[in-house]
Formats: C-alpha cells, sequence, structure tokens
C-alpha cells in the first residue's frame, strides 16, 4: 500500500494517441447497465456494447424512473390564449380611441393596469392551486408577477390619488404637471412612491436576469438545486431592488418622471426649439438609464448567450437525456424571448415618444402618450403568455378551490421543485459514474502496482467503435489500489462490488443535508456520493494513512470508502465517493436514526417540507407531512395522535442512554475515542456519530408469566429498589419492595393506599433491540470557512462558543468523546471502568465526565 503513493500517477488510457481511430479502444457499456453480466476475467471489457442506431428508443438506466412531459404543446391552453388576447386588444383599442377621459386620468395606465392586474392573478392563483403547476422554472414566473403587480398597484394608487385632488390633467407642460403632483403627494411622498416603483420595476427584471442564470447553472452542473439556489435568488433579487430604491431616493434623483409618475427625474428640459426636441432622443436620462435601462439590456445580452450556451450543450448530450431536456429548454426560451418582444415594442414606442417632445407637451399626440402608458404598464400579460404556453390545464384540473387536485381529502401534492434539467443531467452522469466504477474496478489486477490514478475515456451511450467518435467522458480512479486493499481486507470481492453496482432497479436519487447528492446500490450496500474538489483532494492525501488505519483497526466505526472517482463532463469535473452503507441490514426497520457531534447550538431535527412523503417512526406507514386531513394523518400505534415523520435526530434530540452491557459499552467506547484521535491527528473536525436504534415489540403470553414474576422477585425492570419518591403531601415514602415481604401496615401508615385494584400487566412490551454505529462526515478540516463560521456564530449571532460545532479539531474530539462517554454510561456508576484514550486530550476521569466541557 505504501509503495502505491510512493511514485507518480499511472494513466491508462484506452485510447492510443499513436495508432489510428480504428484502432483505438473505447469503453462503450450497453444502454442498460443493469444488463451487464459480470465477466469471468477482470480485465474483460463488457461485451453487451450497443449498435449503431440500435435501442435509440429505449430509456437508459435511470431514464425509467424520469416522468416528463418531453415537448412542447404550442397549443397549450389555446382557448384561454384567445381570451385573454382579445382582452388585450380591447385594452389596446380603447386607449387609442378614448386617449383621455376628460383630459383627467390616464386611459392608457388604467389599461395596462387592468390588463396587468388581471393577467397576473391568473398566475398567482393557478400557481397556488395547481401544484403541478409549482415545478420548475415556474417559480421564477409567479415571483415576477408578483413584482409586476406591485408596481402597477403603485402606479394606479398614485395617479388615482392625484386624480382625487384635483391633479390630473395631461393638456398642461411637464413643468406644471411636475408642481401639481408635488403638491398632491409631497416630495417626501413622491420620493416614497419613487422608491417602491424602482423596487418593483427593478426586481421584476432581476427575476428574468435569474432565471436566465438557473438555466446556465442547470446546464452546466447537473448537481444544481433550484430549491437550495431559490434562497440566493431571492436576496439578490431583493436586495439588489431595495439598493437601488433606496440610491435613488438618498442621492436626490426620486422625483416626477418623463412618464408623469414618480420614479427618476429627467435631466433633459424643454427649451421650445425644435431642434433641442429632436435631440431629445440623444439626450440620455442618465437618471433612469443608470437605474434601469442599462441593466435591461445587460439581462438581454446574458440571455440571448445563455441560451446559445445551453443549446450548444445541450446538443452535445445524449439522444435519451436530451430529450429529457429539451422541455425546459423550449420554456425558458420562449420566456426569454417572450420578455425580448415586450421591451422591443416598448422602446419602439419610447423613441417617437422623446422624438416628438411628448415628455414635455403631452397633449400633442395624446394617442402616443396613452400608448407609451399602456405598454409600460401591461407588462404582465407577457408574463401570462409564457405561465400559460408551457403549463397546460387539463380537464382535471379544476380553477376552483374545492375542485383543485386532492383538495377534498386535504393531500397537497408533494412537487420536486428541482429543475427537470438537472435531473436528466443526473442521469447522464450517473451512468457514467458507475459504468467507470465498474469498469475501473476489473481492471484493478492489470494495474502496476506503483499505479495511483487510472483513467478511462467512456463512449456516449449508444456509441460504438464503429462510429467517429467526436468526444468522449473522461473517469478518472484514484487510489485504486489503496481502495481495493480496503475492499479485500473486508470482505467485498471485486465481483460482489461490480454486481452490487450492476443492478440498478431500485436506485434512489436524493440530497443529504450537506446538498451532497448520493445513489444506492439495488442492494442497500453500497452509497456513491458527490464530493467537493477539496473533500477529494484531501482523501487522496490520506488514502494510505486511512488505509493503513482501518486495516490495523478492523472494528473501527470510521466510514469505510470503498472508491475515490471523478468524472469530466461538458467541461466541468464531479467527484465522487463510494462507501458502505451502514444501514444496510434489510432484515430490520431503523426506527429512529441519530446525528450527534457533542454539540448542542443548532443541533435539533428539523421538520420535513410540508407536502413531502415521508414515513411514520412509529408505525413505518407513509404519509404526507403537513396534511390537516385527521383520517389519512392518525397513526394506528398512538392514542389521538398523528404520525411523526422519521427525520435524522440530532444531540438535542437524544433524551435516553444506550442499553449496552458493560463490557461492550466499554469497547464500543474505546474504538469510538482511537477513531477519534486518528481524526483529529489529521485536522479533522465536524464529523458525527450516526447511530439507528431497530425497536422490537414483544407481546405478553401466559407462558411468560412465571418468568415475569420470578424476574420480578430478582430485581424490578423499572424500578430501583432504593429509589424514594415524594408524595403530594410532602412525605418521603420508600418504593415497596417486589418480594411482597414489607409490612404493609408501616405502608399504611405513610399514608400510601394497602392495594390499588387499578393494576393491570401490560400485553406489549416495546424497546430497543439493535443498535447500529458509524462515524461519518470524516473529511472536514478545520479550515478559514470554519473559522469563519465560528466567528460569525459566536460575535454576529451571539452563541454559545462551547456548543458549537465548528471547533479546532483537538476541542472537537475531546467534546466528542465526552458525549460518547455520556451516552454510553461510561464512568458514570464506575470510574474507574472509563477506558483510557491513547494521545487523547481528555481529563482525568474524576474532574471531566460529569461537568459539561468547556472550551
Amino acid at each position: 500500500m505504501q509503495a502505491s503513493a510512493t511514485k507518480g500517477p499511472y494513466v491508462r488510457d484506452n485510447i492510443s494517441e499513436a495508432s489510428s481511430p480504428s484502432d483505438a479502444q473505447y469503453y462503450n457499456p450497453s444502454s442498460t447497465p443493469k444488463s451487464m453480466a459480470f465477466q469471468h476475467s477482470e480485465c474483460d471489457i463488457p461485451s453487451t456494447l450497443a449498435g449503431p442506431g440500435k435501442d435509440t428508443d429505449r430509456l437508459g438506466w435511470f431514464h425509467a424512473k424520469i416522468r416528463i412531459e418531453n415537448s412542447i404543446h404550442w397549443a397549450n391552453n389555446f382557448a384561454i390564449q384567445a381570451l385573454m388576447l382579445l382582452f388585450f386588444l380591447c385594452a389596446l383599442a380603447a386607449t387609442i380611441a378614448i386617449p383621455a377621459l376628460g383630459y383627467r386620468v390616464s386611459v392608457g395606465l388604467l389599461a395596462g393596469g387592468t390588463v396587468t392586474i388581471v393577467s397576473a392573478s391568473a398566475v398567482i392563483y393557478t400557481y397556488w392551486h395547481l401544484p403541478s403547476w409549482k415545478k420548475h422554472p415556474n417559480p421564477l414566473i409567479f415571483y415576477r408577477s408578483l413584482c409586476d403587480v406591485g408596481f402597477v398597484l403603485i402606479l394606479l394608487f398614485t395617479e388615482l390619488y392625484k386624480c382625487g385632488n384635483g391633479g390630473c390633467n395631461f393638456s398642461l407642460q411637464k413643468n406644471v404637471t411636475d408642481i401639481e403632483t408635488l403638491d398632491i403627494l409631497s416630495e417626501k411622498g413622491c420620493n416614497v412612491a419613487a422608491g417602491f416603483t424602482q423596487f418593483f420595476l427593478l426586481g421584476s427584471e432581476c427575476w428574468f436576469c435569474v432565471m436566465t442564470y438557473d438555466m446556465y447553472t442547470s446546464v452546466r452542473s447537473p448537481f444544481t438545486d433550484f430549491k437550495r439556489n431559490v434562497r440566493f435568488y431571492h436576496i439578490f433579487v431583493w436586495g439588489f431592488a431595495l439598493l437601488t430604491s433606496i440610491l435613488l431616493v438618498s442621492l436626490d434623483k426620486a422625483g416626477p418622471s418623463e412618464f408623469n409618475y414618480c420614479w427618476a427625474k429627467p435631466v433633459h428640459k424643454d427649451t421650445g426649439s425644435s431642434s433641442s426636441q429632436t435631440n431629445l432622443l440623444w439626450a440620455i436620462n442618465t437618471t433612469s438609464w443608470g437605474f434601469f435601462y442599462i441593466w435591461i439590456i445587460l439581462f438581454w445580452v446574458v440571455a440571448l448567450c445563455v441560451i446559445v450556451f445551453a443549446w450548444k450543450r445541450l446538443k452535445a448530450g445524449l439522444a435519451e437525456t436530451l430529450r429529457l431536456r429539451l422541455r425546459v429548454l423550449h420554456s425558458v426560451t420562449v420566456y426569454v424571448i417572450a420578455i425580448i418582444i415586450y421591451w422591443a415594442i416598448t422602446f419602439g414606442v419610447y423613441v417617437p415618444y422623446l422624438v416628438l417632445g411628448l415628455v414635455n407637451n403631452p397633449n400633442s399626440y395624446t394617442a402616443l402618450t396613452q400608448v407609451m402608458m399602456f405598454f409600460i404598464t401591461c407588462k404582465g400579460y407577457f408574463d401570462f403568455i409564457v405561465w400559460f404556453q408551457i403549463n397546460e390545464l387539463s380537464f382535471g384540473d379544476g380553477l376552483l378551490v374545492g375542485n383543485a387536485p386532492n383538495s377534498k381529502k386535504g393531500l397537497p401534492v408533494d412537487v420536486d421543485l428541482s429543475p427537470q434539467v438537472n435531473l436528466a443531467l443526473r442521469c447522464e452522469v450517473l451512468y457514467y459514474t458507475t459504468t467507470g466504477i465498474i469498469q475501473a474496478a476489473k481492471e484493478i489486477v492489470t494495474l502496476p502496482d506503483n499505479a495511483t490514478v487510472n483513467q478511462l475515456r467512456l463512449l456516449p451511450q449508444g456509441q460504438t467503435t464503429l462510429d467517429a467518435p467526436t468526444s468522449t467522458t473522461i473517469f478518472t480512479d484514484f487510489c485504486p489500489h489503496v481502495f481495493h486493499a480496503i475492499r479485500h481486507h473486508f470482505g467485498v470481492s471485486t465481483e460482489a462490488y461490480v454486481q452490487s453496482l450492476s443492478k440498478t432497479t431500485k436506485e434512489r436519487l436524493s440530497e443529504g443535508a450537506s446538498g451532497a447528492f448520493m445513489f444506492f446500490s439495488q442492494d442497500q450496500q453500497l452509497i456513491v456520493k458527490s464530493m467537493s474538489p477539496g473533500e477529494a483532494s484531501f482523501l487522496q492525501a490520506i488514502a494510505p494513512e486511512y488505509g493503513s488505519y482501518l486495516l490495523s483497526h478492523p472494528d473501527s466505526l470510521l466510514t469505510r470508502f470503498y472508491g475515490c472517482h471523478s468524472v469530466q463532463l461538458y467541461g466541468s469535473t464531479f467527484y465522487f465517493v463510494v462507501m458502505a452503507n451502514l444501514f444496510c441490514d434489510n432484515s430490520k426497520t431503523i426506527h429512529r436514526r441519530y446525528d450527534i457531534k457533542g454539540s448542542w447550538v443548532n443541533r435539533s431535527a428539523k421538520q420535513p417540507t410540508k407536502g413531502k412523503s415521508v414515513t411514520c417512526r412509529h408505525c413505518n406507514g407513509k404519509f404526507i407531512f403537513g396534511v390537516a386531513d385527521a383520517e389519512s394523518n392518525a397513526c394506528p400505534l398512538r392514542v389521538g395522535g398523528n404520525h411523526e415523520p422519521n427525520v435524522i435526530l440530532k444531540d438535542n434530540d437524544l433524551t435516553q442512554k444506550v442499553r449496552l452491557n458493560e463490557v461492550e459499552a466499554e469497547e464500543l467506547y474505546a474504538h469510538i475515542c482511537k477513531d477519534a484521535s486518528f481524526l483529529a491527528s489529521h485536522g479533522i473536525m465536524d464529523y458525527s456519530l450516526l447511530m439507528g436504534v431497530h425497536n422490537v415489540e414483544y407481546r405478553v403470553t401466559d407462558d411468560m408469566e412465571l418468568e415475569l414474576e420470578e424476574a420480578e422477585n430478582s430485581k424490578s425492570l423499572l424500578l430501583n429498589n432504593n429509589i424514594k419518591m415524594k408524595a403530594r403531601d410532602g412525605s418521603v415514602a420508600k418504593m415497596r419492595d417486589p418480594t411482597g415481604t414489607e409490612d404493609e401496615d408501616a405502608l399504611l401508615s405513610e399514608g400510601l393506599p394497602h392495594l390499588f385494584n387499578g393494576t393491570r400487566r401490560a400485553n406489549t412490551v416495546v424497546g430497543p433491540a439493535c443498535y447500529y454505529f458509524g462515524i461519518i462526515d470524516i473529511l472536514q478540516l478545520w479550515n478559514f470557512d470554519k473559522k469563519l463560521e465560528r466567528g460569525f456564530k459566536l460575535h454576529a449571532l451571539r452563541k454559545d462558543p462551547d456548543g458549537l460545532s465548528a471547533v479546532p479539531p483537538t476541542a472537537y474530539k475531546d467534546r466528542f468523546c465526552l458525549k460518547m462517554a455520556e451516552i454510553l454510561s461510561i464512568g458514570v456508576h464506575d470510574e474507574d471502568s472509563v477506558p483510557v484514550d491513547v494521545n487523547s486530550s481528555l481529563e482525568s476521569p474524576g474532574d471531566g465526565l460529569h461537568k459539561r466541557y468547556h472550551l
């Protein structure tokens, strides 16, 4: 093992640069890896190669698990779209035919605002009452619609308020109307309205920018999770919009705009000459351009670049995944084109609006002025077009609350908000990952002893060497001999390893608490988990020492890593690690799972998301979390109680100690302390003990009566004979001896009843029968990020410094071992029996085990 880490990396490339393409060898497993049979020779290449054009319509490995509409129906919701288009055209016609209502109110603003309110209301209503419409990218359009409604409501409110106080008159010069606006609203009120206008107007376009960025990250990385990124989207959109609003007001740039509502004050004024009016097109309003227009143009350019980038990337993908990705790409393309068309029309009206000098003389071409106001305020209609274009309203979907799907049962639909484009790319990466792992495991016997890297090139699914491959996927196996030795030491043969990863009928895709992406083999023996480049580099660095430690400590509880790999796909490198699954025993159900670190700040279990399908910890039945319906949420094992989700519990949720005999508890504690010392010696912290509890239920029968009575006569299972109980009157009474030899008169003198006829024996005994232990998350170093995290929580959030998870490795190990001693009851009754932790910094048993450890 040491020899494998001493020399330079050995790269085995099965594509020879010196040979011709016809002589090159490509690894191309079948389109369905579950059909791969293990070859008797470990270096054999799978013989089940897909020929050209073969199985082109069959879904690949993970693709059968996905149910996604693959195409865009351009006539979606045709009746609704036609009806809304008719309403839009009628509003536009009214704006042109009735340019002003007695020169008191802007018909364009009222008509355009009405169109936006109706359109956005339809979007918001369907979003809330049709849960299937909450899939990506619909939430981004939903938030944009909220901004559009807010923008229009601010304009309508200020316009109607001015008109109610006699301030609506478009026949006057702009200087006069500006003075009337400030007189009615006051300068402070106009500044407030301008701030809100800027906030909603720019916020709406920021959601458009976020959508293009989301598409870029989704295509580039298969592990981009919308549910995790949405919080950063909110921070960017609302934060950036709020910042510009504050700057607009604080820099004294707010006031009556060129459109006669409170926003950005124009810098150009009318001089009365015809030439100056023509030059208004070039007399740029630096305020409005700096706070809005320049960002619109930037978002346009970025959106077009992302669309081109995405299409190029997706055209290079696998045929199966390409079909799955087209729908989302079509949706975003439609959305981008619709927004660009809207602003193109708006700017097309804005140019003659400036050239004709309508800023200062709005009644010269009143119809054009009102059309300009109409297009400014009708922007919500284009959200409506996209919304009902990418979503199909089937006959089974009800628009009323009572007719919504599952509304009668009160069952919310568990909608996956992760981008479908991510899901498709995940399938592709998983295909290459598993294929490469299997092939690398077979090749281990052909590698030189000093090889530290084995690099393979994999053909796209369905291609063969007869085809002229344009691109291949690079798969890298790191430290192959080290991890092969670990697998061999723990009895995992290459045949069993390959067979476990070749069966792919029950794969599960899930995200852990850290955001890592992982999937399981069919037999649940192995977990393939994504990791960061830093974690992969660190694991490679300590692999020889880690392997030596596991081989010399076979009873170690450290996570057993069986392989470290990377896949280069679409210009990005993704790192994976293969590890043994702690809860691989399918014969026993894990009723409780604990993640114990020894810290207590923010160490309580989090409840699942409302509407998510979870398992009950009591009856092991499936239910929808957060459902108000009593019938579907009732647990049969709890009296009048509901199901409780079987989530991973944490330190603050652990209220009972582990019930092991003294010898086993001390041996387990010794192993934990040795493992913690090994991790601390490498600067590792933030690991945790993963504990699974399997409960059993024993039913008491008549045959067990005698055995139970003997057990009671020997020693109570529930009560200590020396425990004293305080009565209600404050007197202290000793508990009754189970043997029945105590004087009953003495008990009566203490105020206790002689007999209690309500005593009954339980017919069932429930409790833990088996524990599973393992130390996980063992690749986190005490680096700058963890130091920054500790500083922020300590000084900004004012958290307890002793209870934080982010502490130096030695202190983390000491606190971790103290917590383990507490839950294993080590040193509580017999402090002399505490095992000694070699090279540890634990205090002596008499000083440290009975108090909370202070850093």
